[in-house]
């Protein structure tokens, strides 16, 4: 699945500093929080890969595809997976679909961010179809504050960016 995106860094994580990837960053915990005592190599359906911002955003780009860029999901794939889960009520803006935030009934803006001690990260497809992805070696408590810092500072610089947004 990540060869066709062009991606050939990532790769499930280490569970202590000493199984570390070359390149991996080191993760700081905050507020007694140990960032290597979880089994992280058993996480790898939902938070245990290591990955950089570029490769995120290669992904979340042949996720559903974009001009000159194969989609490595059928379309019907793509609807099913950025429909909103019924259990949203019709007037929240943001909605849980399947693995990921959505907007406008998928048709907005799709998202997905982690959060685990020691690090915090944020994967976004715009709705006209842009993706980046932003990450930290650390996180706050809650760790709503700083995702949402981290979300509101790529958006900040995507909005500086003529025609980044559009």
């Amino acid at each position: 699945m990540l060869t066709p995106c062009g991606i050939s860094d990532m790769a499930i994580a280490g569970s202590t500093l000493k199984q570390r990837q070359p390149n991996e960053a080191m993760y700081v915990g905050q507020f007694g929080e140990n960032p290597y005592n979880r089994n992280v190599t058993r996480m790898d359906s939902h938070g245990g890969w290591i990955a950089n911002p570029s490769d995120l955003a290669r992904f979340c780009t042949h996720v559903g595809g974009a001009p000159g860029v194969p989609s490595i999901l059928k379309p019907e794939t793509v609807a099913i997976m950025t429909t909103p889960a019924p259990a949203y009520p019709a007037n929240s803006q943001a909605k849980c679909a399947r693995g990921w935030m959505v907007r406008d009934n998928g048709k907005g803006n799709w998202w997905h961010n982690g959060s685990l001690p020691g690090t915090t990260s944020i994967m976004v497809r715009t709705s006209n179809g842009m993706c980046w992805g932003a990450l930290t070696n650390t996180r706050t408590q809650p760790s709503s504050t700083i995702n949402t810092a981290l979300d509101q500072m790529v958006w900040d610089m995507v909005n500086k960016v003529p025609g980044w947004n559009s």
